[in-house]
């Protein structure tokens, strides 16, 4: 039987292995955000989707697209199964007395703060921050940014300071 002798061993305080595991998009299930959208059943609102009573997923570009979706519509701190990096502070922002032109440096930083926490995101090109023409939200933020692949990423998403349907 093989011996493991003490010289053939690493000496922690020399040099500590480091172990970099490859930056991935992953895969996860897909999520459908709204009616309409072609599930087995009618559902409103957020939801797994399911397809011929499969649920389905996505991969590649797609996961960081939506988990960008899920994220900017996640208010910090208001699910605990979330940690503290994950989500935004639109609400309290929107419903503070700051003036539009702060209002907009502070959605920009939560924005940016929020993504810096994902590996897959190597750079956020820009942000565009503009007042909604529909009754669906105050603002409407459109985000560009480039992945760990070198892939570029547009993202609008139209849900800060919008009024829920009734």
């Amino acid at each position: 039987m093989a011996q493991l002798l003490p010289d053939n061993l690493p000496d922690p305080l020399i040099a500590e292995a480091e172990f970099d595991e490859p930056v991935e998009y992953g895969a996860i299930w897909a999520f459908h955000f709204g009616s309409g959208c072609g599930c087995d059943s009618a559902v409103y609102g957020s939801h797994v989707a399911i397809v011929n009573k499969r649920v389905q997923g996505i991969g590649d570009k797609d996961t960081l697209i939506q988990w960008l979706t899920m994220m900017l519509a996640t208010e910090r701190y208001a699910w605990l199964i979330f940690d503290s990096d994950y989500g935004t502070e639109f609400n309290q922002i929107i419903e503070s007395s700051l003036d539009a032109e702060e209002a907009t440096t502070e959605i920009e930083q939560t924005i940016l703060d929020a993504l810096s926490v994902d590996d897959r995101i190597t750079e956020v090109t820009s942000i565009e921050i503009v007042e909604s023409g529909d009754n669906r939200s105050a603002l409407v933020v459109d985000v560009r940014l480039v992945t760990f692949a070198g892939d570029f990423v547009d993202l609008t998403f139209h849900d800060i300071g919008g009024v829920e349907d009734v």
